[in-house]
């Protein structure tokens, strides 16, 4: 070495001054040309929390410690691969199952649809069974999309499984998010899966359903928070905290905004903590598994191609939170039913996150940032006080709480569209980048269901219904119920531009 000595301890740092904040702001600002900082660098998000340029050691933000919960059948991945079975005809949703598993997927999450307009037209045990033929459901966490009817959907799920002998090796999550009136079925839904189904669960923290309705990361996160206290208060009268928690899981939507979603999930699980926490949970029983559901909302219907490029940062930042399962979404899902191709577009960018780029190889990978552990502590503030708020309206089940917070949403929906109407914020392909004659992609024809005609289940409680499906008695043909309603947020500017194209 030219008899140099090589020095192996580096200290860059002590080649540059040290400075402070107030002088790096005098530094820009004189850039600025006499622009204030704050009106030039510093935007504002959905939710009025200031998001940079730049975030340092001065703002001495609290690190967010972030655990993740048990989840079976993971087989050293880092998360379920999950995939979206919706196809109405029983025989091709099953093809479509046996695919996506030979594909790579890890789990399966079921859209129920007695009708069979928005998905699997399934209405009794012998439709589950030809819809699962093949699967070693012993080994696949299987899902119900989360909804208002899924403790009618018990029924099949039940009778199944018990007829089959697998009540107690199968992992089932009913994901029940009753709207008002369906809350009277909380507490014997589960008590029937705590005592038949040790590996079920029965309710779903639906706060994926908020974002589709409009609503900005705080009022999803507020209404996680207002939806899990509410049912541990329906629950805690019967059951201690741990068998509780034991039958929830999370949904949380997964937008464009790839950071936004790191922050999102991080603010989730140190809201469901706080709220143990605050149950007196000793710290390892302050989790909750997180299913990831990329956004509906966001998805362009004119331009179905630039959808790949929103589901991938919707997965990135979905698998840096540590979501713990995680369902992408078709690109095509705005058109119509998805071919297999566009199936397996959605399980190929999380394979290739997993075993190409290596995503999650360390957890939580955004610790210790000052950004995102800044920005993970204004959400979870933000989230915090808008979840006081609903409390003194008296709970996510009170008409006042609901009312609170769909006027809220309303505004943010309006709000951002307007935004991107006018150009303030930027979509690719909806108001940016815009072509005419985008090629199309393939979607399924939307098949003609049968009417089938038998005795209907139609009993008050989950033993009734277990009884009656027993016996081979019919779902009723009527539709999901829908709590709130879902949004686009590019609906008008893709309709005016239908129009103009001549597509409408």
């Amino acid at each position: 070495m030219n008899g140099h000595t090589v020095d192996n301890n580096l200290q860059f740092s002590s080649d540059f001054d040290g400075g402070t904040w107030s002088q790096w702001i005098e530094k820009a600002e004189a850039t600025l040309k006499g622009g204030a900082f704050e009106d030039k660098l510093v935007r504002l998000s959905e939710d009025g929390i200031a998001q940079g340029p730049l975030f340092s050691g001065h703002t001495k933000t609290q690190a967010t410690a972030i655990s993740r919960p048990f989840v079976a059948h993971l087989n050293d991945r880092p998360w379920h691969v999950d995939m979206m079975v919706n196809h109405p005809q029983i025989k091709t949703a099953n093809q479509d199952i046996l695919g996506g598993l030979n594909g790579g997927a890890s789990a399966l999450t079921l859209h129920i649809d007695p009708t069979g307009n928005t998905g699997i037209a399934l209405r009794t045990k012998n439709d589950i069974a030809r819809l699962l033929d093949g699967v070693y459901t012993e080994f696949v966490p299987i899902s119900l999309f989360p909804g208002a009817n899924n403790h009618e959907y018990a029924a099949l799920l039940g009778a199944h499984f018990a007829q089959k002998g697998q009540m107690d090796d199968t992992y089932i999550e009913l994901n029940f998010a009753p709207c008002d009136q369906g809350r009277t079925d909380i507490l014997p839904l589960t008590h029937w899966v705590k005592t038949h189904a040790p590996h079920w669960k029965t309710l779903s923290v639906n706060a994926s359903a908020l974002h589709e309705t409009g609503a900005t990361q705080a009022q999803e996160l507020a209404g996680l928070a207002a939806m899990l206290v509410a049912y541990v208060r329906e629950l805690s009268a019967d059951m201690d905290l741990e068998t509780i928690r034991s039958q929830m899981s999370v949904s949380l939507a997964s937008d464009q905004n790839g950071h936004g979603n790191i922050i999102k999930f991080r603010a989730a699980r140190a809201l469901i903590a706080r709220i143990f926490e605050s149950f007196d949970a000793p710290p390892e029983q302050r989790t909750l598994p997180i299913h990831a559901i990329s956004s509906a909302r966001m998805l362009s219907k004119m331009d179905p191609w630039s959808n790949m490029l929103r589901n991938a940062a919707s997965v990135f930042g979905a698998i840096c939170g540590s979501a713990d399962f995680i369902l992408c979404r078709p690109f095509t899902e705005p058109l119509g039913l998805a071919t297999p191709f566009a199936q397996r577009m959605s399980r190929g960018l999380q394979l290739m996150f997993m075993d190409e780029s290596h995503l999650a190889q360390v957890q939580d990978p955004a610790a210790g940032s000052y950004t995102h552990e800044h920005l993970t502590n204004a959400l979870a503030h933000k989230a915090w006080s808008l979840f006081q708020t609903l409390e003194q309206k008296g709970g996510w089940f009170a008409k006042d709480a609901q009312q609170f917070i769909k006027n809220q949403i309303s505004l943010a929906h309006q709000t951002r569209k307007k935004a991107i109407k006018d150009g303030t914020t930027v979509r690719v392909g909806v108001n940016q980048y815009t072509k005419p004659d985008i090629r199309p992609a393939d979607i399924r024809p939307q098949p003609l269901i049968k009417t089938r005609n038998g005795q209907i289940i139609d009993a008050k409680n989950i033993e009734g219904r277990l009884v009656q499906a027993k016996d081979g008695y019919l779902l009723a043909a009527k539709p999901p119920e829908i709590c709130m309603p879902c949004v686009r947020d590019y609906e008008d500017i893709e309709t005016a531009m239908g129009e103009q194209n001549g597509h409408a």
